[in-house]
């Protein structure tokens, strides 16, 4: 569907895209929080768990504000969404470079050696799968190594989380109009049932 910036479609969209960030930043900092864990097989599940719901909130957040730019809630074919967030890593790195040999990085940057890299073309497609297979119930989540995403990828994925919570991080959870996100009521008494226990 096609909007303008400022209408309803619009403030509706940025309000999902801030709950989005919202659900990636709890992701993340529960994912930070199990890496201190054990290696105990509970731990290792909640690592990858905390992890890919981690990749999976950042691919959707940017996927949004693709149809953001382009003012058009349609979807986005995959090779589109590939090619601009391959694009959108390699303008971070350049940033971060510039930013350093300019002297206005922040004090805490990291060394300039860590940004002089190129993110392999195969960044976003393998983003996108990793996405896919623990969204879905897949046969690949079990074959996808993340380990490996995460030891050759971890970086980009983070200038890309890194920004994104610049931009769209809420600082005050309660003064946000959430709309209809903002309005679930307390769940009954069949929803507190007592179920199976969570890992997570």
């Amino acid at each position: 569907m096609k909007f303008n910036l400022g209408d309803e479609i619009d403030l509706a969209l940025t309000t999902s895209m801030q709950h989005e960030m919202l659900l990636c930043q709890e992701a993340f900092h529960a994912f930070v929080h199990h890496v201190t864990g054990t290696s105990s097989p509970v731990e290792q599940l909640r690592r990858y768990n905390s992890y890919t719901r981690f990749l999976h909130h950042l691919y959707e957040f940017y996927v949004a504000c693709f149809k953001r730019d382009a003012n058009d809630t349609a979807n986005l074919k995959h090779t589109t969404v590939e090619k601009l967030l391959n694009a959108e890593v390699r303008k971070l790195l350049r940033n971060r470079r510039e930013a350093i040999r300019g002297g206005y990085a922040p004090a805490w940057e990291n060394h300039i050696s860590v940004y002089e890299v190129a993110a392999p073309e195969t960044f976003a497609s393998r983003f996108r799968m990793i996405r896919n297979s623990t969204a879905h119930v897949d046969y690949r989540r079990a074959l996808n190594e993340v380990s490996r995403f995460y030891a050759e990828c971890h970086l980009f994925a983070m200038l890309l989380y890194n920004s994104g919570v610049a931009y769209w991080s809420v600082q005050d959870v309660a003064a946000v109009n959430w709309k209809a996100i903002g309005e679930f009521p307390l769940p009954g008494r069949y929803a507190l049932a007592r179920g199976g226990e969570s890992l997570g």
